[in-house]
């Protein structure tokens, strides 16, 4: 039987009529290399920026921070006014009226460092042989989201507004006070600070004199705003208005009640 042609079948194409045999596309070569170029640069500048971003953290955040922290370290000071019945006194002194460390040492163990409050020699001064080298366990309560401060080192923004006087504020130079003298309320009376312009060691009786650190305001080097915490643990972010509010609030029998 001899086969019949499929009229819809086509016949087979010679050699020379084939489809050529693809080879590489040299645009999409192009175009694979540019890519595995990119994602590693794209790459490391995010991580750039993210390094950046924890290194510089936002001002918003670095405000939020300080008013925290000195929240929990006024709360700090409540428990060891719970516990003892008088708030510290700024400095600790020898009975010769030596200064030996701060209120900061003080509170160690109303923060939950207690194990570190017991590594101290009390009878020390705070740069001693014995107490020297602990300034570098600083909790984290007293280090500055700020990056100019160098917390590894045991610096803190954190202090307690003391008068040159020593007795006007809420927090004495060396001597306790207890809140029933403080005729202002606490709530009017401001207690700590987070002075970013002057950080001092964390065990080094060292404070703010609210007084001179008026003199001394400017807005722009603190960012905008410098938080304080006041007697009743509440805290509040000041800016230009810290020129009229801190004046009221600083002393704790003055008869002054600042605007909040």
């Amino acid at each position: 039987m001899v086969d019949t042609p499929n009229p819809f079948h086509s016949p087979p194409k010679d050699a020379s009529e084939r489809a050529p045999t693809l080879g590489p596309n040299p645009h999409y070569q192009r175009n694979a290399i540019v890519t595995l170029a990119v994602i590693p640069i794209v790459g490391f500048f995010f991580l750039l920026s993210l390094w950046s971003f924890i290194q510089n953290p936002r001002p918003e955040a670095t405000k939020y921070q300080d008013r925290h922290n000195l929240k929990q370290i006024a709360l700090g000071l409540h428990n060891y006014l719970d516990t003892y019945g008088k708030l510290p006194p700024a400095c600790v002194t020898d009975s010769d009226g030596k200064p030996l460390y701060s209120w900061r040492v003080l509170i160690l163990p109303m923060v939950g460092e207690g194990a570190l409050h017991k590594q101290f020699d009390l009878t020390q001064a705070w740069d001693s042989p014995v107490n020297l080298p602990l300034v570098r366990q600083m909790p984290d309560l007293f280090r500055s989201p700020n990056r100019h401060i160098d917390g590894a080192t045991g610096q803190t923004p954190y202090q307690a507004l003391v008068d040159e006087s020593g007795s006007r504020t809420l927090i004495k130079h060396t001597t306790a006070r207890s809140l029933a003298t403080v005729g202002d309320g606490t709530s009017n009376t401001a207690m700590l600070i987070a002075n970013n312009q002057d950080p001092v060691c964390w065990t080094e009786p060292n404070d703010t004199d609210p007084a001179k650190f008026l003199r001394r305001f400017r807005p722009s080097e603190h960012e905008g705003e410098v938080a304080i915490a006041y007697g009743d643990g509440s805290a509040q972010g000041l800016g230009e208005n810290l020129r009229i509010v801190l004046p009221a609030a600083m002393y704790a029998n003055d008869g002054k009640v600042p605007q909040r």
